[in-house]
Formats: C-alpha cells, structure tokens, sequence
C-alpha cells in the first residue's frame, strides 16, 4: 500500500516578521496623509465659521447702519452675544438680557454658559475645562494697531460702533476677526498663573504687566515677555465678556507671536496676538467677509497695515 506524504505549508517566523515590518512602513507612510486629510478638513471648517461670522457682520450692518462695539459699556457684551440673531441663534439671543451686565448678573445665567460651534475651531486643542458656566469661544474682534481699548484705528473698540464707511482703508484691506489659543484655567482657582517661558501654557496666557508705560500703548515692550511675571489664565473663556484678557486680538504681535500676550493693570491696554493650532498661521476674516490664511512669517509692518481700518497704509495684502 501506497502512503502519500502531505507536507504543510504556512509562513515562517521570518516571512511573518517581514510581513508585519512591510504592514508598519506603510501605516507609518499613510498616516501622516490621513492626519493631514483631517487637518484640511478641521481649517476648511474653521474657514467656514470666519465665513458666517463675517456674512453675520454684514447683515447686523445692513439692519443697524454700523457694526457693533467691541464692547459695549451697558453690559460688557461682545459683538458675538448681538451677531446670534444674524446666525440663526435667535433662540440663545433671547436668553440675553442685555439690560444687564451679561458677567454679573444671574439673569444672564443660563446664556452665558453657551458654547456655540461656529465661535470654535475644530483644530483648538483644549487642555483645561474653564470654567463651567461661560461659554468659550477661539475667534476674537481686532482692536486694531494700538493696544488701548479705546484707540481710533480698531474696527472693534471699546464703547464705539464703526460704521463701514469710517473703514477708508477699505473692507478687503482691515481685519474683523481671527483667532487666538484658549486659556488654561481649571475652572476652579485662581485666575493668575506663573508659566515657564517658551511652554504652552506662556502662549495661552496674557502677563499682568503693571509697568506699562505711555509708549507701550502703540509698541511692545519685551519687558512683558518674562516668565516671572502673573499671568490670566482665562483667555476665550468667556466669549460673550467685552473684556481685553477674555475676548480681543491685536495686530501690535504678528501671529503666533513668540513674544507673550499682555495686559495693563486696569484690562484697558493690551498687546494680544492671533494665535491657532493651524500648521504655519491663522485663519482671518475681513470686513468685506472673505476669509484667508495668514502666515506667522509676515512682514510686521504688513500685519499691523491689515489692523487698522484708517490709516491710509497701501501695505494691508496679507495673503
């Protein structure tokens, strides 16, 4: 009687080892594509937000002949908490009492703890909560060219409603909006810190700096840049409170400025970079409603040009 042999065929440990070596060079050539497929997606997201705050800025102008204050003096409120209704929020809008101060007043409890997607980027790494009852918001009104609140070329300004024909630079020439980076607070605490420089906590906090000087209000003093000093922690964190640490950005830093934000002792000055998690930038609306990316290597004098809405630079090109 015949007897057939059957030999067994399989992998061995080597073939197997070359296999799975072959699996991990290609996960690790692919993922680089896919995380950059999501980051496209998250800044074209974002993109989209400047968009709608930006056509919002227009409606509230067409119906109120001028745009609204960067703060307003009643009660402390953004242009945000008055855009809602121009973005489909009518119903947050009306949790508003805005005869009231929006921080101070218990009325105005269950609407400012909203968070709203749209004054969010999708790329935003958030590593602290904030504090629970204030919504938080990564997209800020532009001051302008100067750090006081109040100072004359900001199309966003403490207590002064601009009208689209006080912007002589033009609309596609001044900036509205763009973005800034989130604080670190905890929620519960202090809201001062000491961060070691360079980390990013320093970037997500603004000094306390209390030697501010005349000369400071249009130039940074790298006194402010020092690690040794207090720092608020609750940047974006409150995005309805017309508050220099809360909500603003300037155009005295170019983005994502190496150099820290900082405040003046009585939050009425500032020097408050735009900042974001976007690769190489910050993503910006105009006053005409375009959006674009705009690179941390531009020129600083072009940077601050694109800030101010009146002074005549021919400079203001960002892209």
């Amino acid at each position: 009687m015949n007897s057939e042999r059957h030999s067994k065929s399989g992998f061995t440990l080597v073939e197997l080892l070359v296999v799975i070596a072959i699996i991990g060079m290609l996960v690790s050539l692919l993922l680089p594509a896919v995380q950059a497929a999501r980051e496209a997606a998250r800044r074209m997201s974002c993109q989209n937000n400047l968009k709608q705050i930006g056509l919002s800025l227009h409606n509230y102008e067409s119906a109120n002949k001028r745009l609204p204050s960067g703060s307003f003096t009643v009660n402390d409120a953004t242009p945000h908490t008055v855009l809602l209704p121009y973005m489909e929020n009518n119903n947050l809008y009306n949790l508003f009492d805005f005869r009231y101060s929006l921080n101070g007043s218990t009325l105005n409890s269950p609407a400012i703890r909203q968070t709203l997607a749209v004054f969010n980027c999708p790329s935003h790494v958030d590593i602290a909560p904030g504090f629970s009852w204030a919504g938080h918001g990564v997209y800020m009104q532009n001051m302008g060219g100067e750090a006081t609140w109040d100072n004359k070329t900001g199309v966003f300004v403490r207590a002064r409603s601009a009208r689209f024909g006080d912007i002589s630079d033009g609309l596609s020439n001044t900036a509205a909006f763009s973005e800034i980076k989130k604080g670190n607070h905890p929620g519960t605490g202090g809201s001062l810190g000491v961060f070691a420089k360079g980390t990013d906590d320093y970037y997500r906090t603004a000094s306390r700096y209390a030697g501010w000087t005349p000369a400071m209000d249009t130039v940074y003093d790298v006194a402010c840049d020092d690690a040794s000093l207090s720092a608020w922690r609750y940047r974006g964190m409150q995005y309805y409170r017309g508050l220099v640490v809360a909500t603003f950005y300037t155009h005295t830093l170019t983005p994502n400025s190496r150099f820290r934000d900082c405040t003046n002792q009585g939050f009425t000055a500032a020097h408050l970079a735009a900042r974001s998690f976007h690769t190489g930038g910050v993503q910006m609306v105009r006053c005409d409603g375009s959006v674009t990316f705009v690179s941390d290597n531009i020129d600083a004098s072009v940077w601050l040009a694109a800030g101010t809405m009146n002074r005549g630079e021919v400079n203001a090109n960002v892209e």
